[in-house]
This record gives structure tokens, C-alpha cells and sequence, in this order.
């Protein structure tokens, strides 16, 4: 294609990202992904400038693949980059802007930075809010991510705090995933049994376990996930045989 149009022409950047996509999700080949990404990334800036929102597509592709291969600085660096174009666009839907945030609060976490990924998840939150109200399933979704960063890092009431307001927000929403339910619910279970209330902890487990039972035929990950919370839970009770009960369910 690049002899029938040239190298320098813009629509050519689309092309050197397909190829870059290709090289990340086949042979996974990430130097490779990321040299046509960059390639892609100069031509778009060399084309429409670096303010344009038109240079997005290159830098969404190097944030995920830096991202994929743990080089989370570069991830930040161009998702930081990506958030400064859309504040600056007058075109901007706020949805963007704030799942741009909470993807940077994501890569700090992954980087270890804390503070920072805090920080980042109440801008998110804030945007989220302004364009979709208090109470929309895309509220209620960074609410569980929000509580699950603070388990991460060991604040639990912290973490319980954002998750039931996760679960107030999804009650009241009638389109939210009744599968994003049992990931709070098993969050909150986790929040539960760090603090030593094992009891309640079982109580959460259970009621994320009977929505993944209900909706999925075979076992999963999750699934399998939540029969080992609940062993654990049970032990910490010294109640071995509902822990080997569940322990073996793991085995099926």
C-alpha cells in the first residue's frame, strides 16, 4: 500500500498500527508491536500535529502493550499523554476522560504508586459522576475497582466502604451485570475475612458464589476462586469439614 499512496500519507498510520496488532496478538512479538506503533504514533504527529485527537489510536496501542510486558512507566507516560489531549479537546465525552483516569490509577497501582493511584481514581470518579449522574453501572463498576485497589494495599474498612457503595449503586440499576454483582460481593467478602470477620466474609462468598453458579453451566476461574475463599474462611474457623467440602469442590 505504501507504494501505491506513499509513506507519508496519514491513512498509511492506520495500516503500521494493524500490523503492530498483529505483532502483539500473534507471535507476540512486543519490540516488534511497539516499533510500528511508534512509527504509526510520529506519522499521525507529523500529519495532524501532537494536540490532534486523531494521534489517540498510536498512543492507546504503546500504553497496552508497554502495559502487557510490565513497562508500566511507558504505560503511564502515554496514558498521562492520552488524558492531556482529551482535557484539551473541547470534543471530549467525559465517559472517556474518566475511564482514561481510571486506567492511569490502575498503571500506578501496577507501578507501586499508591498515593498517586488514589489520587487518580477520585479524578475518575469525579468525571464519571459529572457525565453520567451518582448512581450509573459505570459508577458503580469504578467503585468496586476503587474498593479493590484498597484491599490491594491492605485498607480494608476503606476498601468495604467503596465496595457497598458499589452494590447501593448497581441495586438501583436494573441494566447493571448481575456477574459485575458477584464480583463485589466476593470483594467485599475479602475485605471481610482480612479484618477478621470470617463469619460475614462466608456470608459475601456464598452470595457471589450463588449468583456465578446460577448464570455459568460449567466451572471457572472465578467460580473455583470462590470455593477456595470459602475453605479458607471455613478454616479460619477451625470448620474443616465445610473448608474439605469446598476445597474439594475445587478439585471438580
Amino acid at each position: 500500500k505504501t507504494q501505491i499512496i506513499g509513506v507519508d500519507d496519514p491513512s498509511t498510520a492506520k495500516d503500521l498500527d494493524n500490523i503492530g496488532i498483529v505483532y502483539s496478538l500473534g507471535p507476540k512479538n512486543y519490540t516488534e508491536a511497539l516499533n510500528y506503533f511508534h512509527k504509526a504514533l510520529r506519522l499521525r504527529i507529523n500529519s495532524f500535529g501532537e494536540s490532534d485527537l486523531k494521534i489517540l489510536p498510536s498512543l492507546k496501542n504503546l500504553e497496552v502493550t508497554y502495559k502487557l510486558i510490565g513497562e508500566y512507566k511507558n504505560a503511564i507516560i502515554n496514558e498521562i499523554k492520552i488524558i492531556h489531549l482529551l482535557e484539551s479537546s473541547t470534543i471530549t465525552d467525559k465517559k472517556d476522560l474518566g475511564e482514561a483516569y481510571s486506567e492511569l490509577s490502575l498503571l500506578y497501582k501496577l507501578h507501586g504508586d499508591n498515593n498517586l493511584a488514589a489520587e487518580t481514581f477520585e479524578k475518575a470518579l469525579k468525571v464519571l459522576q459529572e457525565r453520567f449522574g451518582a448512581n450509573h453501572p459505570k459508577v458503580g463498576a469504578l467503585y468496586n475497582n476503587i474498593g479493590d485497589f484498597y484491599n490491594s494495599i491492605g485498607q480494608y474498612y476503606k476498601a468495604i466502604t467503596f465496595l457497598k457503595k458499589s452494590l447501593s449503586v448497581y441495586s438501583e440499576n436494573s441494566s447493571a451485570l448481575i456477574l459485575d454483582v458477584a464480583d463485589v460481593f466476593n470483594n467485599i467478602g475479602v475485605s471481610y475475612y482480612r479484618v477478621g470477620l470470617s463469619i460475614e466474609a462466608i456470608d459475601y462468598f456464598n452470595k457471589a458464589l450463588e449468583i456465578r453458579l446460577s448464570l455459568q453451566e460449567k466451572p471457572n476461574e472465578k467460580i473455583a476462586m470462590t470455593y477456595n475463599n470459602l475453605g479458607v474462611a471455613y478454616s479460619s474457623l477451625s470448620n474443616n469439614n465445610f473448608a474439605i467440602e469446598n476445597y474439594k469442590k475445587l478439585l471438580k
